[in-house]
């Protein structure tokens, strides 16, 4: 058993989406504390607030080690925004349950190929199955820097369409995926992303780019993407500071 952490993060959220058309920009607050017991179990709860509204959010993961798996799973409570990035969800008070499976699986060549499988439940009966994948193809280390090339794959099934998902009944995106990684000497590092792929569903062609930089105990994590519920786009920025004791 590892050593027990209590941890506080406090996060600067900003969320921006297309909806119709019109472009919706929110700003929103959040306070979480975190225990972790060294082994297997880790707790959350925590407030997020929106201009005049609060949310109470709450998560808990047990993860589980077997031969070339890492399996873990998840339940978290939180805003749908944080869902699936429309902000009507806040303006709309819809909250979600998640159920998640998150697998992490060590291939014969080392690499490692990631599979989740998440069920949310909206307090408006929307109910969402998502699927996401990242196969690795290429990574390559050349001292402070990480290169890879993966495929990665989104698809997702919602039983509820209207105004405010602006989401299809299927959805699929699969994408060639580059990251480049720069590691600085004092731990920290500075991750940039892009991808290319296709929606068969849509018959369009998507693409994703972002930024992640992580400076000690504090994060910024920056994203434009495409989903069932915004394939024409939107752009999730979060900034963050924790603190473990």
């Amino acid at each position: 058993m590892g050593n027990e952490s209590i941890s506080i993060e406090v996060k600067k959220s900003n969320f921006k989406n297309s909806e119709g058309n019109k472009t919706k920009k929110l700003n929103a607050n959040s306070i979480r504390a975190a225990y972790n017991n060294g082994d297997n179990f880790s707790m959350s709860l925590g407030v997020n607030s929106f201009e005049d509204a609060t949310n109470v959010v709450g998560k808990l993961e047990y993860s589980q080690a077997t031969n070339n798996h890492n399996i873990t799973y998840g339940l978290e409570y939180q805003n749908g925004v944080f869902t699936n990035g429309a902000t009507c969800m806040i303006e709309n008070d819809i909250n979600v349950i998640s159920l998640s499976l998150y697998d992490i699986i060590l291939m014969d060549n080392l690499e490692q190929t990631e599979l989740m499988v998440t069920l949310n439940s909206f307090s408006d009966g929307n109910i969402n199955l998502n699927s996401w994948t990242n196969y690795p193809i290429l990574r390559m280390v050349n001292e402070s820097f990480e290169n890879s090339l993966s495929i990665v794959g989104n698809y997702e099934y919602n039983s509820k369409k209207d105004t405010c998902y602006y989401a299809s009944d299927f959805f699929d995106s699969t994408q060639l995926e580059l990251k480049s990684k720069y590691q600085f000497t004092n731990g920290g590092y500075i991750e940039m992303m892009g991808s290319v792929g296709y929606s068969l569903k849509n018959a369009k062609v998507l693409y994703s780019y972002g930024l992640i930089l992580q400076l000690s105990n504090i994060s910024v994590n920056c994203r434009h993407y495409q989903s069932g519920y915004s394939p024409d786009g939107a752009n999730e920025c979060y900034a963050s500071f924790t603190r473990v004791w």
